[in-house]
């Protein structure tokens, strides 16, 4: 009788390990399928954005443009209604061989249209809407255009005409519609190109760029030992050890939220192709005009086609060069403190020992007629074939740091900092600089050109304040 209760307890423990350990399993294949239904629906979704943006589907901001253009020329018929209603019709020829209509509004209608002249009728106004409309609907909304060129075109001619309708045109009476189809058609327009230019535009790329991202981290899952190799081969790129030590997490942190993708190919293409462009700008010998020469400072310029105006500054420092290389470019999100120029300075993304994605933020400059302007560049910093060190690069978007509405962003061109060794003298550096910014906005050149060497200036002056400082 003891030898069958100790053979049934014994079987009773046999089956309840074999339970427990079927139903871990079950609780492991479940979590399993979870994690893969969750990552396939993860990849889906992701697949189904880039397939949207790929097949060229319109964004929630695009539409928004188009329904905007809609109102406009609704608005500007229903204006041009209610002035011919209310246009005192007794004043001019109603009775024209070519209007066999009856007398009513119908003949008001065949009169402004018939007998148009430019001083007693508004139906080219009409006209001007109906154009517009079809042109800007056709650009963005059936062929999605990413550049403003058509609203620029449409919106100069528009305002062009109007101004020439508001000094020849005579039958403004007391009929308000007259003098609100007039300005509404000079400000809607104005209104539509800035809502494309700083917002459809700039949030449709930022948006493809977030796609591409995401596109980027879904496929990582698809395969770890893929995504390993990956991060074993961008180490190597950059002389990380494929095993990294504890000193070395925050490395492995940037690496993995590098996410291997083709985006940050990019970004260092971008990063290298501004370095090379400032190396040959620094070294270009002839073509430059001075601009200034103020608090030992020489700012000089020159026009390029693809680049615009590029601003060279030379000026030197009473510090070391690699002193001058940690203030300005290793301890660059300390800047704010002691240049007042700069708003805010902070980096976006690390793409390996010697390259960043960098934001920055500037105040105001001449005299409050510039606003302030942000920045996202791709920067690389690495020898020069004479030994000195050069920081430079380039205008990049970063999904990140989308267009924001506090400020204008800006583009650099090609952006450069050479810290050159002044013979004879290692406690001195012979500072060179690099500029060509597009600050965006309607804004004069010449107030451009005058704010920018004022920026120049003063943040030479402030580097030399801040050195003197701590020493």
């Amino acid at each position: 009788m003891t030898e069958i209760t100790s053979r049934d307890g014994e079987a009773r423990a046999a089956a309840e390990a074999l339970l427990q350990f079927g139903g871990s399993q079950s609780i492991e294949q479940s979590n399993v399928h979870s994690y893969g239904t969750t990552s396939n629906a993860s990849d889906t979704n992701a697949r189904r954005r880039s397939r949207k943006v790929c097949c060229g589907l319109m964004s929630d901001v695009r539409r928004t443009f188009c329904l905007g253009v809609t109102f406009d020329l609704i608005l500007t018929f229903v204006l041009w209604g209610i002035f011919v209603k209310l246009k005192d019709g007794s004043k001019h020829n109603m009775t024209s061989p070519k209007c066999n209509m009856s007398a009513g509004m119908s003949q008001r209608y065949c009169d402004e249209i018939l007998n148009f002249s430019m001083d007693n009728s508004l139906f080219d106004i009409l006209i001007c809407g109906i154009v517009r409309f079809l042109l800007l609907v056709f650009a963005y909304g059936l062929f999605r255009l990413q550049n403003p060129s058509v609203i620029a075109v449409t919106t100069f001619f528009t305002s062009l005409y109007v101004i020439v309708k508001v000094f020849l045109f005579a039958n403004y009476g007391d009929d308000p519609p007259s003098y609100l189809l007039l300005i509404s058609s000079f400000i809607v327009a104005w209104l539509e190109t800035w809502f494309l230019d700083f917002r459809v535009l700039p949030k449709e790329r930022a948006s493809s760029l977030r796609l591409i991202e995401a596109g980027g981290h879904s496929s990582e899952r698809t395969s770890l030992l893929g995504a390993r190799s990956a991060s074993e081969h961008l180490d190597s790129d950059f002389g990380t050890p494929a095993c990294g030590s504890d000193d070395d997490d925050d490395d492995e942190g940037r690496a993995e939220s590098r996410g291997y993708s083709s985006v940050n190919s990019e970004y260092r293409k971008r990063a290298d192709d501004g370095w090379k462009i400032a190396w040959q700008l620094l070294n270009l010998p002839g073509g430059w005009k001075r601009e200034s020469s103020s608090e030992n400072v020489i700012v000089h310029s020159q026009e390029f086609r693809n680049l615009g105006k590029v601003f060279r500054l030379e000026a030197v420092i009473d510090a070391s060069p690699d002193r001058v290389f940690q203030i300005t470019t290793m301890r660059c999100p300390e800047i704010p403190s002691w240049n007042p120029t700069v708003m805010e300075c902070k980096i976006l993304q690390s793409l390996g020992k010697s390259m960043d994605i960098l934001y920055s933020v500037t105040a105001p400059a001449g005299k409050g007629m510039v606003g302030s302007r942000d920045f996202v560049t791709a920067r690389q910093w690495k020898q020069t074939d004479t030994g000195e060190i050069l920081a430079a690069g380039a205008a990049v978007e970063h999904y990140l740091m989308p267009v924001q509405t506090q400020h204008v962003r800006g583009e650099n061109r090609v952006s450069g900092w050479l810290f050159q060794t002044i013979p004879n003298n290692s406690n001195q550096c012979l500072l060179r600089m690099v500029v060509g910014t597009d600050i965006k906005g309607w804004i004069p050149q010449v107030v451009v050109d005058q704010a920018l060497t004022g920026v120049l200036v003063d943040s030479i002056r402030h580097l030399r304040s801040y050195i003197s400082r701590c020493q």
